[in-house]
């Protein structure tokens, strides 16, 4: 107790990695550390739910979806792609998303990884099925379905948020 009152609960908080990371990421960790201190609780899901070459952004919505919808989190914060999907789902749902925090948020993802992966790869990606990538939370290269790319290029490069919104982005990030 505070000057005799009860302290109110510390709401919770959802934090959304970034692309080809996990739940246990460094990141997370720190956030799941120093808000525990507060007692507040952060919630950290698996933002890939089965084979990361079947992963897609419409998948990764639907975890945070249900992820929200158990917590109610008084805040979303995302990083990178995690912070994109923030930004996608606090613009549809700002009821369930209050606050969104985004750190260096990966906005007009489809454009960046077009122009990063230049035509050659994306055609090879397109015939082949598959892209080769570092999955930073496993600590290898995986491959990645050409249907990650197509689903992604459903969705609004720069969401439209109406709730409080704070991004943190350094000067020479590229994303």
């Amino acid at each position: 107790p505070i000057d005799g009152q009860p302290i109110p609960a510390m709401p919770d908080i959802v934090y959304l990695h970034g692309f080809a990371s996990s739940s246990d990421s460094e990141k997370g960790r720190f956030f799941h550390n120093q808000f525990g201190m507060i007692g507040t609780t952060v919630h950290q899901p698996e933002l890939v739910t089965g084979p990361f070459h079947k992963t897609t952004m419409t998948a990764q919505l639907g975890v945070v979806d249900r992820v929200i919808r158990a917590h109610r989190p008084s805040m979303v914060i995302g990083s990178s792609l995690g912070g994109y999907l923030a930004a996608l789902y606090g613009a549809r749902h700002p009821d369930l998303a209050p606050v969104v925090v985004m750190l260096a948020p990966a906005f007009d993802f489809v454009r960046q990884w077009t122009r990063k992966l230049g035509p050659e790869a994306l055609q090879k990606w397109r015939q082949t099925g598959k892209l080769s990538v570092y999955h930073h939370g496993q600590r290898r290269m995986e491959d990645l379905g050409y249907e990650f790319y197509t689903d992604a290029i459903r969705y609004e490069a720069w969401p439209k948020l109406h709730q409080p919104a704070l991004i943190f982005h350094g000067q020479y990030d590229d994303v």
